[in-house]
């Protein structure tokens, strides 16, 4: 079976040549880009698989990451992405994102992060991603319910909000254990892969988090 990559900033210089050397060496890959255009084209050309996403929002880079091996971050330095990589940024109240290392080797196992931050209305957005070598390990759950407790403790946050695309059992089964109550379907809610697709929606309030979530 064939490796699978995610390239980001595959339209760039830099990750146009990641793409067609990968593809090169037998790897499956899927390019990920800011927008279907002229660029994006090209590497469909070379057999890539084009997805549409954001670095700024984590739900877009787990979608992307779904059913892929390991990743290659390819960006610019440019406005924003500097601001949004460190705790400094974090002071403009809209997100504040954490990496989920192996204690011993420091391999990336997940990320977890709170966007869409309103501090006025107290409210914000969960959105998880796990490697896959990390899945089934209560990883995920066991940080994301952490983020949770900072967030209505040290954030103030008064109402947690998550979404999912339906039938994303993994993720449900996350929220659930986490404490989230699954309130319904919204249609046509996220962006994936380019298409609008329907979504659960699920909230958390203080209190409901639980103590030790079950894997």
């Amino acid at each position: 079976m064939n490796r699978k990559v995610l390239i980001t900033g595959a339209t760039g210089d830099t990750g146009r040549a990641a793409v067609k050397e990968s593809i090169q060496r037998g790897v499956h890959v899927r390019a990920m880009v800011h927008r279907k255009d002229d660029r994006s084209a090209a590497l469909e050309t070379l057999r890539a698989e084009v997805v549409v996403g954001d670095l700024h929002e984590i739900d877009t880079v787990r979608q992307a990451m779904e059913g892929m091996d390991a990743a290659y971050f390819v960006y610019p330095v440019q406005s924003g992405l500097i601001e949004a990589t460190i705790p400094a940024g974090w002071e403009s109240g809209r997100a504040a994102a954490f990496a989920v290392l192996d204690s011993t080797s420091a391999e990336l196992l997940a990320m977890v992060a709170l966007s869409r931050l309103d501090g006025g209305n107290r409210t914000g957005q969960i959105g998880y991603w796990c490697a896959p070598w990390a899945r089934r390990t209560g990883v995920v759950t066991q940080a994301s319910a952490a983020l949770c407790r900072w967030a209505f403790g040290a954030l103030g946050l008064g109402l947690i909000e998550w979404y999912a695309e339906v039938g994303n059992v993994p993720s449900r089964r996350v929220a659930e254990r986490i404490g989230f109550t699954v309130e319904g379907t919204l249609r046509q809610r996220l962006i994936h892969r380019g298409g609008r697709v329907d979504a659960w929606v699920g909230s958390l309030l203080p209190g409901e988090v639980a103590a030790r979530p079950v894997r």
